[in-house]
């Protein structure tokens, strides 16, 4: 294996993760964070007559929560991009240049997936990394009819019609997608980077991702938010 080629994948990955897919979870899941807290006191903010100004602040909030996770599962076409279909080409070109470097945390993972222990203790690094790839490949939302697909397909209809291209339709004739539908969308990416990001890089994306809804860092504003509206009267301290 050479050590440069060895490198320059391991740099590219490390790229694709930090700089692209755990950037995006977190613009996503902080949005969200906001926009809950937001609709949970929606009550109080228009009783104190806030509600024209932080109605349109959601609306903000949650096109960005839409456009950051579809921008996680965009696949390559004419430009370099940073998305897990893009992780997933570039894994799969460089499997003879990426070593794991965290096997254990690789094989827990697959285990949880339903393979057995003692098989998996067989594979190289090469077949573990086809393994992990199939695995996350068959469950990425492109071309299926699980729920997963069916949730990127409403959120992508949305962006492209009308965040991306105000298109003469009816947003009522759109796909509607929940929010149920971003937080599982957003869960695959959780697994994805935390996985990926521990086994080839040794860099632990899965102490952001804990099992709440909301990442850790990434609720904190929601936290702040609270605590704005409690000092300015508009919530009571109970």
């Amino acid at each position: 294996m050479n050590a440069s080629h060895k490198s320059d994948a391991k740099n590219r990955l490390s790229d694709l993760l930090s700089k692209g897919l755990a950037i995006d979870i977190f613009l996503a899941e902080q949005a969200l964070a906001i926009e809950e807290v937001i609709g949970k006191n929606a009550e109080a903010i228009n009783k104190a007559n806030f509600g024209r100004v932080f109605g349109p602040i959601q609306t903000v909030l949650v096109r960005d929560a839409i456009l950051a996770t579809c921008r996680l599962f965009e696949p390559e076409k004419q430009f370099p991009l940073r998305s897990i279909p893009a992780a997933i080409k570039l894994l799969d070109a460089q499997i003879a240049n990426l070593q794991i470097e965290q096997r254990h945390y690789v094989v827990d993972w697959l285990v949880k997936q339903g393979y057995e222990q003692f098989k998996l203790a067989q594979l190289g690094d090469r077949a573990m990394t086809q393994l992990l790839l199939q695995t996350f490949s068959e469950r990425v939302p492109q071309g299926e009819s699980s729920h997963l697909t069916k949730a990127w397909k409403a959120l992508k209809t949305r962006r492209d019609k009308v965040l991306a291209h105000h298109e003469v339709v009816e947003a009522s004739a759109l796909p509607q997608a929940t929010y149920a539908d971003l937080d599982k969308l957003l869960d695959y990416a959780k697994d994805f980077v935390s996985v990926i990001g521990m086994g080839y890089l040794s860099t632990a994306f899965s102490v952001m991702y804990k099992k709440e809804r909301l990442s850790s860092d990434a609720g904190v504003v929601g936290r702040g938010l609270r605590r704005l509206l409690r000092k300015t009267g508009i919530l009571s301290d109970r």
